[in-house]
């Protein structure tokens, strides 16, 4: 990630704004996903909705302002442990 590198205001903002959408789309799969939980899927399939689980890092809140100021602190941590 850039703010690993370059550590600054911008980059963090940068890296915070990605992340937070990477999360919000991979939150909203994961929902969408659960409507197959009781099905019998093919083992492959049922292995790719588990990674998409596994995928997020940390719980995000569904509020998006909340996950916004989330995901700021966490670029920031994430540039200050370099």
């Amino acid at each position: 990630m850039v703010q690993e590198t370059y550590i600054t205001d911008d980059t963090e903002l940068l890296a915070a704004d990605q992340n937070e959408r990477v999360i919000a789309r991979t939150t909203e799969l994961i929902g969408e996903g659960k409507k197959y939980e009781s099905l019998k899927l093919p083992p492959d399939l049922k292995r790719r909705f588990l990674l998409l689980k596994l995928a997020l890092t940390m719980p995000a809140p569904k509020d998006a302002k909340l996950r916004g100021e989330l995901t700021q602190v966490a670029a920031s941590l994430d540039g200050s442990a370099r």
